[in-house]
């Protein structure tokens, strides 16, 4: 950690990099039960499933993941005071809750905290906290079946609404494009600067956004210093050869 702030502090800016590693996919334990119960009860398989990503979405809202926090606070305190920017593959908006500034955070992948209609009707996107709340209400009351819990539909097309994530058939990705336009016109800025490139805990899954493209800008920025913590992918180019730095740890175990 002192030799990672000692290169934080030599550098004019700072990009950072938000992976898997960091992600929260835990349902909630009180929710699930009642869901599993129901189901059973009612003989429901697969025409059930819907309520899942609701029930995922419920936890990533309320929820407060003491260790994914803790990692978040003590990123934001290495680079605080720096001109810095982040993206994020996570759709969990758990970067929300920490003290890294939202105007300063891109997540092209999406977010559970929004709905969109799923054959893609343009400007559908909804904040999802009420509809979710809704129906996991209805969920909770002991005399209220699966069945009977109605699916949350587009206002304008009457189709299903799905949430606003890369996953999403029809991903409407005006959802993320303002702060992605943000990004772009701030890496822009860094051209011919020191910036420090810290990519934690990014896997193989969607590479061009964040593990590529970050080696590219330290490849082509003569003044970059590459840093890549990871607990299973800490493999570094032969091109950053002299100007990166891998630490085979996974990036949330690392900022506890």
């Amino acid at each position: 950690m002192e030799e990672l702030r000692k290169i934080v502090e030599g550098s004019d800016c700072v990009l950072i990099g938000i992976g898997r590693e960091f992600a929260y996919n835990v349902l909630s334990q009180e929710v699930m039960k009642i869901f599993s119960e129901k189901k059973k009860a009612e003989g429901l398989e697969k025409e059930a499933e819907w309520l899942l990503p609701f029930i995922k979405s419920y936890g990533c809202i309320y929820d407060k993941p003491e260790v994914i926090l803790k990692a978040y606070d003590n990123l934001y305190q290495l680079i605080k005071g720096k001109n810095y920017f982040v993206v994020t593959l996570n759709e969990d908006e758990q970067i929300g809750k920490s003290k890294l500034e939202k105007e300063k955070i891109t997540a092209p992948c999406g977010s559970i905290y929004r709905l969109q209609c799923s054959c893609g009707c343009e400007e559908s996107i909804i904040d999802a906290t009420t509809v979710v709340e809704e129906v996991i209400s209805k969920l909770k009351q002991p005399e209220v079946t699966i069945s009977e819990i109605t699916k949350p539909v587009c206002g304008k097309c009457g189709k299903e609404l799905v949430f606003n994530t890369v996953e999403a058939e029809k991903y409407l990705e005006s959802g993320y494009m303002k702060s992605w336009e943000k990004y772009r016109m701030w890496l822009t800025g860094t051209l011919n600067r020191k910036v420090c490139l810290l990519e934690l805990g990014v896997d193989f899954k969607y590479p061009s956004i964040i593990r590529w493209a970050f080696e590219k800008v330290a490849f082509i920025n003569e003044k970059a210093v590459f840093v890549r913590i990871n607990g299973a992918y800490p493999q570094l180019t032969e091109g950053l050869k002299g100007k990166a730095y891998s630490y085979h740890k996974n990036s949330v175990e690392f900022f506890q």
